[in-house]
């Protein structure tokens, strides 16, 4: 596929250009990158102007920094406090710089020089110290500045050779940079502490800001050594020589050592002495099982390291299968009189649903403190924030996540809240993971305890609307709603009768396809927001494991991803399972093992997430990463500690922990079967069969202990309660006498003794010279220095430009990210579900307009303040208050009243009578939350409708007419001029939906209507109404559709009598239900295709279409309907008027109206209406015989087949009867019709949906008949579901 390009720079025009007010705000937010690049500035600012709490020149570090515990790896390694360096007359010096091909390897070289000068000059007074991070190793890093030292310093280095100093601190948790310098202080950067361990000074080096490693020249790196020796003197000069420290005090560094390349052998010039092995340990499981597995054995000896030269030693341990005599697990009673019980399920129990209605329910766990999020009241409604537990269950459906507070109480109430850009945040998201670490010692202002990510099973297509660019990874979010986190659409705190948005706090990108992820309880980082994700794209073969430290969160509002830490384990080798299919992953708090449920190979992982160890920089194997800067850690570990923990599982997906960390519980995806295994010993305690089909995440209740899990296929998640306790606690299989070992053996040999470390694995540092990958950021603004967008530190001011990009194609030049990083929340490319258009949620009908960098608007949002002191009054979503004179209600949009206030507010028809009863809300009011309103036909409105405050006060709002234009409308859509047809429809567009192009009139399901909404029918065992189905389209939040809404209208309707029941004929026996679907009884509230691809009936004007070769007129300005469309002879010439502009005018539409926005079926442009044989007469005016349909072509021979269904003999034809013609383009997209299917002489309606849940039997019938109007089988309209049901 071609390379994304930038757009070219244009320009912006006059409507585009910022006016003075907002130009001045782009100077500013131009301004904030360039400031905190390479200042000296603290506390430093962030990517939006805000200081970052950190240390600065005079602050004394607090003492739990001081005593925290780093290990140096050089010159040798030991454990190292900075307290140690404490005492009069001394100074410490720390450098932060990131290694790799970039200036900050420069400096490190005169750091390390001037520091063994110091050293030399003032043993005991000076130290200088190097945070090490990711990106090299200590056995490579001294190699860097040892070799460019004789460059700098040619002379000098003679005498001069680092040995003693710098000490380097082996920082991959990041926790030094952390401690003294919090990002975004720029880098290489420098703190110079006095003897009270003070900060002195605090700056960035001479290199800070040059990327590349040749582009700071010697000169501007030797500029270092005056500046930290003025420090260093000057602070040596204030203690006299007489009080200070003895020589001999200087803190022990060890012996001075450079260490070489391991060669993976010890020297024999210098042995590792060894000592002898001990005895076989006793075997690890008290009995063996009938596969004869009695587990392991291991034996030790002690290793001394005496070499000057690095390399690798011996191992000091072994370890074998059990071969000692263990007696079989039926005779030690193990395994009788049957399974093992446990407490979880007990020796009965249930499995039943605690909560449902959740769309594609994929992961569940429970927030560590219930109420932070909602508290007592959110969006209009109450919940129990003091009461009961509160369940996430994340929707892949609907890219939502589900809060279900209160559980297991009378007040137990859901509530579902998604990131604005859910189509990237949170698209597809597949698991989910708190942060539960209480009390981690921490610092406050750091700790992420509540805080949550997501990862989403999603290659980056944006809702399938462009090609993948495999950008995307976990999302990180903070559960507390304070602080920008939480937020209304236009970027506000989200008060308490606002519709409320997640706003997330950091993303990462190296995970694409990531279907599951674990919170890492570790404390050692500053943090604490570690994670593991599974990759499942990993190198396009296999999947992978992906350790992400988000670091410091750019939090709500930025877009800064410069500062983290991805590791990635190409070595743990993972494989997905279908689509949409949960891997569960969970930490063990103490055993520090990561379990990794890998549902296509059928096994559960477990891994050391503490082991492994640095190979080398991911950036060329894999190129599609977050940010260039070297701030940003991206890696490849090997050798970690992995082993197959259970095989031979179907499709496991869901894991969990028992609260005590003793049994893990994995579920099989497809049979619902969930198995129990003891963690200590991996013995299978107990199986438990659900009954369910489609089992994801779990979660162990903190507080009652049970497991619950989510089910896709029902939507529910559910709960397993134990019935009769167990009469004894289960027996474990691990052995005493072998743990007793295990213990003894970890005192006496610490981290060198390991059961599962391969002492042989040594990492490959090779970096390849090829490259999985493209990288699709390089030249479309992500992480680059593109202007039109965002620079990789903050926001930048040309970003506006992108606001007129409308290349919009799936394969286009534009890449989506770009928009969001330039602020974009509502943009014509941007894409949008359950009705929703251009990437905002306003409600259906509604237009969104931008808000950059902050939010979104929407045109049938408002709100009603009944707290004003002077009545009530109206005002847009914007907070601008609105004259009524100027609004105008349309019909079929849907208006959103938030009622600001303690007052009801209620919808009238006329200033007396009662309220209107609206779908969902019989009542037609609202208290302190949202009104939706939806002007129909159906409700008999006047002119004007009537919002009732419970005060007295009274809104009196116009409402439009239903497209039929004034008299004093004739000629607007013939004016050839834009301008004139907007100067003309300026004023009068109320007075003219249709010549002025208002949204209204151009609706696709205008020809539709839902005959008697409140007549009830029956469907799936459910009464219905079309109202009700209706209200479902867009009951959850963000207008999205109810998980039961597409099942129901692609399900029978059963007839219902005068009495509301099930209606029979004359003999008393009840009406079939097979003769209609709730589609068809229910047009427009299911979106039936019959009336979402029908032609609109309204005539429209089209403009000039012009012949680009002569760049003459073909047509001018006229009048058209799409049944015109029909009697073009040329094919090619109705694509062209099909592509033609309508005289649409108005906000409603963003882009220009084309003619097939109003004639799908005649144009054919979209997929869903184009793949679909029209049941109706197809007009070929050209034969004696005027009209065909589509099934005639069934029974014509072959070439007559052939002629039909050839575009360019019969274009209207072919184009009528894709299914039937074998259209390419139809087939290979091999989707199932969503269309009514009819057989057997329409006594049998069904649908691919139906067809997909009937047995074999009924799929078979369905699939090898022939559909009744259109002659073709049921298996070329539903090819999914029929896939496995073709008769040959």
């Amino acid at each position: 596929r071609p390379r994304p390009r930038p757009h070219s720079r244009t320009m912006p025009p006059p409507a585009l250009r910022p006016s003075p007010s907002s130009a001045l705000l782009l100077l500013l937010l131009a301004a904030v990158p360039a400031s905190r690049a390479c200042s000296d500035t603290c506390p430093p600012l962030n990517d939006v102007g805000l200081p970052v709490p950190s240390l600065c020149a005079g602050s004394r570090p607090p003492a739990d920094v001081l005593a925290r515990v780093h290990d140096a790896c050089l010159p040798v390694s030991r454990p190292l406090a900075l307290a140690e360096f404490r005492g009069a007359g001394r100074v410490t010096v720390l450098s932060n710089v990131y290694v790799g091909c970039n200036a900050g390897r420069r400096e490190a070289a005169v750091f390390a020089h001037v520091g063994q000068r110091y050293y030399d000059r003032h043993p005991g007074r000076v130290a200088f110290v190097s945070s090490l991070k990711g990106g090299t190793s200590c056995t490579r890093f001294p190699q860097m500045y040892v070799r460019d030292t004789p460059d700098l310093y040619p002379e000098e280095s003679r005498d001069v050779t680092p040995k003693e100093m710098p000490i380097v601190v082996d920082d991959d948790d990041y926790t030094l940079r952390d401690d003294f310098f919090t990002p975004p202080f720029g880098h290489p950067s420098y703190v110079v502490l006095d003897g009270e361990l003070t900060v002195r000074h605090k700056f960035t080096g001479p290199c800070c800001g040059i990327e590349d490693y040749y582009s700071c020249s010697n000169d501007d790196a030797l500029a270092l050594d005056a500046t930290i020796s003025g420090y260093v003197d000057a602070i040596l000069a204030e203690t006299p020589a007489e009080t200070a420290p003895a020589e001999t005090g200087a803190p022990s560094v060890g012996s001075p050592a450079v260490p070489a390349e391991s060669t993976g052998a010890p020297s024999a010039a210098s042995p590792c002495e060894t000592g002898a092995w001990s005895a076989w340990s006793p075997c690890s499981l008290v009995c063996r099982d009938a596969d004869g597995d009695a587990g392991v054995q291991f034996r030790t000896r002690t290793v001394t390291d005496r070499r000057a030269v690095a390399g690798r030693c011996p191992k000091v341990s072994t370890v074998r299968e059990c071969r000692e005599e263990v007696p079989a697990c039926d005779a030690t009673g193990y395994e009788a009189p049957g399974p093992q019980c446990v407490p979880e399920f007990g020796t009965s129990r249930t499995v039943a649903a605690a909560s449902g209605g959740f769309d594609d329910p994929r992961d569940v766990a429970f927030h560590p403190a219930p109420g932070t999020h909602l508290g007592a009241y959110s969006e209009g409604r109450e919940y129990p924030a003091d009461k009961g537990e509160e369940a996430w269950v994340l929707n892949g459906g609907n890219h939502s996540v589900s809060i279900v507070a209160g559980m297991g109480t009378k007040g137990q109430t859901t509530m579902s809240r998604r990131d604005r850009g859910y189509y990237h945040y949170m698209i597809e998201a597949t698991a989910l993971a708190f942060n539960s670490v209480r009390n981690s010692g921490r610092e406050a202002d750091r700790d992420s305890f509540g805080y949550w990510a997501v990862c989403n099973d999603n290659l980056n297509t944006y809702l399938d609307t462009k090609e993948p660019n495999y950008f995307m990874g976990p999302t990180l979010y903070n559960s507390d709603p304070s602080g920008g986190n939480t937020v209304n659409g236009a970027g506000r705190p989200c008060g308490p009768a606002d519709e409320c948005f997640l706003l997330h706090s950091d993303m990462l990108h190296e995970a694409p396809g990531c279907i599951g992820i674990a919170h890492d309880p570790e404390t050692a980082t500053a943090f604490g927001n570690v994670y593991w994700a599974f990759d499942s794209t990993g190198d396009r073969v296999d999947g992978q494991l992906v350790r992400f430290d988000f670091q410091q969160p750019h939090g709500p509002g930025s877009m800064d991803h410069s500062v983290a830490s991805v590791r990635r384990y190409p070595e743990v080798k993972l494989k997905r399972g279908p689509p949409g299919v949960h891997a569960g992953m969970v930490v063990h708090p103490t055993r520090r093992e990561l379990f990794v449920a890998v549902p296509g190979a059928g096994t559960v992982l477990a891994m050391g997430v503490d082991s492994g160890a640095f190979a080398r920089t991911a950036r060329a194997e894999y190129p599609i990463f977050s940010n260039r800067l070297p701030s940003f850690e991206y890696s490849i570990w090997e050798c970690a500690e992995t082993r197959v923990f259970a095989a031979g599982l179907a499709t496991p997906s869901g894991l969990a922990l028992s609260a005590d960390g003793e049994r893990l519980f994995v579920a099989e995806h497809a049979t619902g079967v969930l198995h129990t295994f003891e963690v200590a010993s991996g013995a299978l305690l107990a199986t438990v069969e659900t009954g369910r089909q489609s089992v994801g995440g779990m979660a162990v209740s903190e507080v009652s202990g049970r497991l619950h899990f989510v089910d896709g296929k029902t939507g529910t998640l559910n709960v397993v309660a134990a019935g009769t306790p167990c009469p004894a606690p289960y027996v474990s299989r691990v052995s005493p006498a072998f743990a007793a070992a295990v213990r003894d053996a970890t005192a006496g040999l610490g981290d060198g003794f390991s059961l599962r470390r391969d002492a042989d694995c040594a990492v490959d540092r090779t970096v390849p010279d090829f490259s999985l990958f493209e990288q699709v950021h390089a030249t479309t603004g992500y992480a680059s220095n593109d202007t039109d967008v965002q620079g990789p530190a903050g926001m930048d001011a040309d970003a506006y430009l992108l606001a007129n990009r409308t290349d919009c194609g799936r394969n286009s030049d534009l890449n989506f990210d770009a928009l969001l990083l330039g602020g974009f929340y509502c943009h014509q490319c941007l894409p949008g579900t359950g009705g929703h258009e251009n990437g905002a949620t306003c409600a259906p009908g509604g237009t969104c307009t931008n808000v950059q960098w902050e939010g979104f608007t929407c045109d049938n949002h408002f709100v009603v303040d009944v707290t004003w002191s002077g009545g009530v009054r109206l005002l847009s979503s914007n907070g601008t208050v609105v004259d009524l004179e100027d609004l105008r209600l349309q019909y079929l949009v849907t208006y959103r009243f938030t009622v600001q206030g303690d007052a009801d507010l209620s919808v009238h028809r006329t200033g007396e009578e009662l309220p209107l009863s609206l779908p969902g809300n019989d009542c037609g009011c609202a208290e302190k939350g949202p009104l939706l309103f939806t002007p129909t036909p159906e409700l008999r409105l006047g002119e004007h409708v009537y919002l009732w405050a419970s005060g007295g006060d009274m809104l009196r709002l116009q409402l439009g007419s239903i497209c039929v234009d004034a008299p004093a409308c004739a000629g607007i859509s013939f004016l050839a001029k834009k301008e004139d047809r907007e100067e003309r429809c300026r004023s009068m567009e109320q007075d003219c939906p249709v010549a002025c192009g208002h949204a209204k009139c151009y609706n696709f399901v205008r020809s539709c209507r839902d005959e008697n909404r409140k007549e009830l029918f029956g469907s799936l065992g459910m009464d219905q109404t079309c109202a009700w189905v209706d209200w479902m389209r867009t009951s959850m939040p963000g207008g999205l559709p109810n998980a039961w809404y597409r099942r129901i209208c692609l399900s029978n309707h059963q007839p219902y009598d005068d009495n509301s029941q099930p209606a029979v004929d004359e003999d008393g026996t009840a009406i079939k239900v097979y003769d209609m679907l709730v589609q068809e009884r229910c047009p427009v509230a299911c979106l039936n295709r019959e009336c979402t691809c029908a032609d609109n009936e309204v005539p429209f004007v089209t403009v000039s279409s012009i012949n680009s070769e002569t760049e003459t007129e073909i047509e001018g300005i006229r009048a058209r309907t799409c049944a015109d469309l029909f009697n073009i002879a040329s094919w090619e010439y109705r694509n062209v008027v099909c592509s033609l502009d309508i005289h649409a005018v108005t906000s409603q539409f963003p882009v220009p109206l084309k003619v097939h926005d109003m004639c799908p079926t005649a144009c054919g442009f979209r997929p869903e209406c184009f793949c679909r044989d029209s049941k109706a007469d197809i007009p070929t005016p050209s034969k004696k015989q005027k009209t065909r349909r589509c099934k005639d072509a069934a029974y014509y021979p072959e070439s007559g087949r052939n002629y039909w269904c050839n575009e360019m003999e019969q274009p209207t034809f072919a184009r009528s009867c894709p299914i039937q013609c074998q259209n390419a383009y139809c087939t290979s997209r091999n989707v199932d019709s969503l269309d009514t299917v009819s057989f057997n002489g329409g006594k049998l309606h069904t649908s691919c949906w139906l067809m997909s849940e009937g047995n074999a039997a009924y799929k078979s019938y369905c699939c090898n008949a022939m559909e009744d109007d259109l002659m073709v089988t049921g298996g070329a309209l539903c090819p999914v579901t029929c896939a496995d049901h073709m008769n040959e």
